[in-house]
Parts: structure tokens; C-alpha cells; sequence
């Protein structure tokens, strides 16, 4: 039996983690929706300036 050479994936490629992160979801009320999206822009960029 031959190997199969191509494919699969490498031990250490791909970009590198920064911090641990965890993907949220939730309900909004329609009319929400643009606003709440810019307050937690605000809100992470606020969290960037701080560290």
C-alpha cells in the first residue's frame, strides 16, 4: 500500500489564535438591529484601545 501524500492539514499552519473567543448569538427585536450592532462595535473597539 502507497500513502497518500496530498491533502489533510499541518500541525502549526494557520494564522495563530490572539485570545480565546466565543461566538454569541441572540434575539432582537427587527428595528434593533442596526443599533445594537453599532453599540457592540463600540463597545470591542472601546475593549481594543484599553489593552
Amino acid at each position: 500500500m502507497k500513502k497518500e501524500t496530498r491533502g489533510g492539514k499541518r500541525p502549526g499552519s494557520g494564522q495563530p489564535k490572539k485570545a480565546p473567543t466565543k461566538t454569541i448569538s441572540f434575539r432582537v427585536r427587527v428595528e434593533l438591529v442596526d443599533r445594537i450592532k453599532e453599540a457592540v462595535k463600540q463597545i470591542v473597539s472601546d475593549f481594543k484601545g484599553g489593552v
